[in-house]
Order: structure tokens, then sequence, then C-alpha cells
């Protein structure tokens, strides 16, 4: 079972101190870990079994995995995977690009099995790597409707030319909680609409921002890499930008 630990920290942190301790690698920095966590102000999932904790996420604002931990006795057995899984639900229900982590160990090979990349790996005396995450695959081959507020031909305040594609954000339910809006770019159609429903051909990841954008184009489109970043590249050009398509 999975449960947020903010009412139930004084058992967490107690877990967290025995797995630190008996961790030879982690043993000497023990309470300086948990004297850092006492004052920072993280967000906990706690896996239960029984009553008992078994392992323990704790993860900022940002999504970034600031500790993850399963005790010895319990790993490959589901709590590190069930941990990981509602991390990844919480940050596609909010429409989080990403969840990133700086694993070492074992930790390393579990969440690549997981679909975490490796950015960068550091030498020291503790040997860590940069990893990443990237959310929002399950929009891919989906139909949504774009609400347009940038219009193909418009003034593009930004370049002082004329949009190359109609952008806007995605049509949320109603009873869908106080998120952000995902924006989306409208590829295929060249020429102004106040909406479009389409399908979800591909996904943006900015360097600089924490959100994902989202690639629509018409039903049974055949997608161009190369006429997309056409279409998208005077909206695109002032960032850092990775395209995931789908079939890629």
């Amino acid at each position: 079972m999975i449960v947020t630990g903010q009412e139930d920290r004084l058992t967490a942190f107690a877990f967290l101190k025995e797995c630190l301790s008996s961790d030879a690698s982690l043993s000497k920095g023990t309470e300086q870990i948990l004297k850092k966590l006492e004052k920072e102000d993280y967000t906990w999932l706690v896996c239960r079994d029984d009553e008992k904790i078994c392992g323990v996420l704790l993860y900022d604002d940002s999504f970034r995995i600031t500790l993850f931990i399963v005790h010895a006795d319990r790993r490959n057995q589901g709590a590190g995977s069930a941990l990981l899984q509602k991390l990844i639900e919480q940050a596609e229900k909010m429409h989080v690009a990403r969840i990133s982590v700086q694993g070492y160990g074992d930790l390393v090979s579990f969440l690549a099995k997981k679909g975490f990349e490796t950015l960068e790996t550091v030498q020291g005396d503790i040997p860590f790597a940069s990893m990443e995450y990237l959310c929002g695959r399950s929009y891919l081959g989906k139909n949504v409707t774009v609400i347009v507020d940038r219009p193909y031909g418009s003034l593009d305040l930004r370049s002082d030319g004329e949009m190359t594609c109609n952008c806007g954000y995605v049509q949320q339910p109603v009873t869908m909680e106080d998120y952000d809006d995902i924006e989306a770019r409208i590829v295929g159609i060249y020429e102004p609409r106040e909406s479009f429903t389409g399908t979800v051909i591909g996904i943006i990841y900015h360097k600089e921002d924490s959100h994902m954008h989202l690639i629509v184009a018409p039903p049974a489109w055949t997608i161009n890499r190369n006429e997309i970043i056409t279409q998208i590249g005077m909206v695109e050009q002032y960032y850092h930008t990775r395209m995931i398509l789908c079939g890629e």
C-alpha cells in the first residue's frame, strides 16, 4: 500500500535511520542527511506491508527524487516499483515534463529498467549518475482538443514574424483539478483555427522549464520530422528542445 507520509514522519524517520545506518556507503552521513530532511519541505511516499514500512521515496516541488530507499529484506518484491509508479502517476497528473534523480549503486540499474535515462556519470568516493524520466508518453496516439490562442499567420511578438503554426492549450475536462494547462503546437494545418481536435503525435521537452508541450496533427497525418520542425521552428527557436515522436 502506498500512502503520502506527511502524517507519519516520525515512523518514517525511524525507518530511514535504520536503513541509512546499515548502508556502509551512507552510514557516516546518516545524521547529516536526517537533519537536512527535517529542515526541507519534501513530499513523502511511504510503502507499507502489514502496517510495517518497507520503503520510502521523497521528492521536491520540481519532482527531483531526494531519497529513495527500500528495506534490504524487501527488495525485488515490488515495493520500489510501487513507489516509483505512484510518483510517475502524480507527475503526469500535474503535467510535469520530467522526474530527475542522482542515483548511485544498484539504484542506477533499477531506474534504467524503469525508463530513466543517464545524463551524466560522476566519479568520486560514491560514484553517481544524474538521471531523468521523461513523462507524458501516455498522451501519444490520443485525440485531444486544442484551444488556439496564437493562431497561424498572427503576429509573433517575440520574433515580429508571422506564426507558422497554431499554438494553444489542451482543453481539460471540467472535473480536472486546477493544474497548469498543457501547451500544444498544431502541425499539418496551414490556416488559422480557433480550436482543433487531432491526434498527439509527439511531445516537446524544454531544458529551461518543467512542463511538456504536445504536438497535435490531423488524424492519420503522415509524421514528417522535417515538416514538424519547419512549422514549430519559430516558436521553438528560443529553447533547448528535445522532441519525441510516435514510433520512435
